[in-house]
């Protein structure tokens, strides 16, 4: 359970990440590590690429959405805690197959692409992925072909 210092921060920083229009903040003991407006897997991946695995390991992550593919990416570094605006269904199995500690403001069956009729092109790129190690790969390549 937690103490109402902790709340009263975690509530705080939800705020701030609506209020800044920022799609990705991670702390590290209290203090931001990283604040990011973009939208979409660019930031998780950013962060991996950027900090690395390990360094990323025992963060707090507040991430506006998270489908599969960005909880199977912040899996793989294996946060202390994340906090998420919007969860997909498929996203709660993963954390919960990975004992990670997360808390969710509402919980959707999936997440839907910009207009709404299909699947965010992300979460179908890792339907079949079943680990943190496979949903990375997956989505590095799949960073790498909208780039080009």
């Amino acid at each position: 359970m937690k103490d109402a210092d902790s709340e009263a921060t975690s509530s705080a920083f939800m705020h701030k990440l609506n209020e800044r229009f920022y799609g990705l903040m991670l702390l590290r003991d209290g203090r931001p590590l990283l604040e990011s407006q973009m939208e979409g897997m660019k930031p998780l991946l950013m962060a991996l690429k950027n900090f690395g695995r390990t360094s990323l390991r025992g963060t707090v992550v507040f991430d506006k959405i998270v489908g599969k593919a960005a909880a199977l990416l912040i899996s793989y570094f294996q946060p202390k805690e994340v906090y998420c605006g919007t969860l997909s269904q498929r996203a709660e199995a993963v954390f919960q197959r990975y004992r990670l500690t997360y808390h969710a403001a509402r919980v959707v069956p999936e997440i839907l692409c910009r207009t709404g009729d299909d699947l965010c092109p992300f979460e179908k790129a890792v339907l079949d992925s079943e680990t943190p190690v496979n949903g990375y790969r997956v989505l590095m390549l799949e960073l790498l072909s909208f780039s080009s």
